[in-house]
């Protein structure tokens, strides 16, 4: 009689368990589940079991090790650590790492960015006169004003304004630099900042800093930004009214105009979060962010949400992975759009909230699709760029 009795309290620990890993995973986990999952990994044999549920439900290649249980186990702990740190101490100011995603509706004001007219396969710069230089990514050359000054350095996949030999302007200009989908590119500003730049991006930058004033640049797509620290001239993102302000930081910004959300993702330091018509950070309006935080601005409500996350997904793209840890298929076709410059329906909607774990780095698409296909069975075909998905 006891040990049937044992039997169903293990049986309902099992279902608790599963219940509160999916949770976590998917991000949705309260602080009270939080505490009860710790407890429940505190067993070396439950978080075999975590690594068991994980692998046969979610994990698109089984020959991958991005699960590791103990790994996780040291995350919860230290989630639950900085909860406890917040009560005492709500924000900690230091240099910041971060990722940001900053969805920003269907279009972007005019003054701050244009498109040019040039194929869009071609990596771009406009420079402030009008002018478009197409950039390949093998070349080398330098660029200049309309007075033929060098005011930057082309070589292969990176652009540098910080050079010894290149002329600053006497006022404030802007370049524009667009990356098409499919690529990606690097951009070492006049103050030493170094820019990723994602594809299907573009950013809007002065070709110099001024003197004793913030250093602003103007986003839509996705980049990485590892900031020169400067407290007299703090460095701001800015796109559609909603603004990112740090001193000295790496961090990550997503801009898409066909995604609605904004979101910011800290990973060591503090950022300050703001969303208005101006960027002067007025305190009533403005959020705080500490290590290992996500920030979801809705654009529609212009509500803000913010949950504890693993940042290593936000900047696996940096070094050309592709990583996503239990993301819905509706999320991961876009990311596979824009990465391999294709378009993919999907006609098979019960797959969109499908979750998968799934690495990828050097694969090509028809290896990135049959990988999925082992884990959740679908049918594809391929015309040329497009990619429609059916029921298996």
């Amino acid at each position: 009689m006891w040990t049937c009795y044992m039997g169903v309290i293990d049986v309902f620990y099992m279902i608790l368990l599963k219940k509160l890993v999916i949770k976590y995973l998917s991000g949705q986990i309260t602080e009270k589940e939080l505490l009860t999952l710790e407890s429940l990994l505190s067993d070396a044999a439950n978080r075999e079991e975590f690594r068991k549920y994980v692998e046969d439900h979610y994990l698109v290649n089984k020959t991958l090790t991005i699960l590791d249980p103990e790994k996780e186990y040291t995350t919860i702990l230290h989630r639950i650590n900085i909860k406890k740190k917040k009560r005492i101490q709500v924000f900690y100011r230091a240099a910041a790492i971060l990722v940001i995603v900053l969805g920003i509706g269907l279009y972007m004001k005019l003054s701050v960015l244009s498109r040019p007219d040039i194929s869009p396969d071609t990596i771009t710069i406009k420079l402030h006169d009008g002018k478009i230089k197409k950039l390949s990514e093998e070349g080398v050359s330098n660029i200049l004003d309309k007075e033929g000054n060098t005011i930057a350095r082309h070589d292969g996949n990176i652009i540098n304004y910080r050079s010894d030999d290149t002329v600053s302007p006497q006022k404030t200009v802007y370049n524009e630099l667009s990356v098409p989908f499919g690529k990606k590119f690097r951009l070492l500003l006049e103050d030493g900042t170094k820019v990723s730049l994602n594809a299907g991006s573009r950013l809007k930058f002065p070709v110099a800093f001024t003197k004793n004033e913030p250093r602003e640049v103007f986003l839509e797509g996705e980049a990485f930004f590892d900031v020169v620290k400067d407290r007299q001239r703090p460095f701001m993102v800015n796109s559609n009214g909603f603004h990112v302000r740090v001193l000295g930081t790496k961090f990550n910004v997503n801009s898409y105009t066909e995604d609605q959300s904004i979101s910011t993702v800290l990973v060591e330091g503090v950022v300050e979060l703001h969303h208005d018509s101006e960027n002067n950070f007025p305190k009533d309006n403005m959020i705080k962010l500490s290590p290992g935080e996500l920030a979801v601005y809705n654009r529609n409500d212009r509500s803000i949400r913010v949950k504890d996350v693993d940042t290593a997904e936000y900047i696996a793209w940096v070094d050309g992975v592709l990583l996503f840890k239990i993301r819905p298929f509706s999320e991961i076709i876009r990311v596979l759009e824009r990465h391999y410059n294709v378009q993919i329906t999907n006609r098979y909607k019960e797959l969109g909230n499908k979750r998968f774990f799934a690495k990828f780095d050097v694969e090509s698409i028809e290896e990135v699709l049959r990988s999925f296909q082992r884990s959740e069975p679908f049918s594809y075909q391929i015309n040329g760029d497009h990619i429609i998905i059916d029921k298996p």
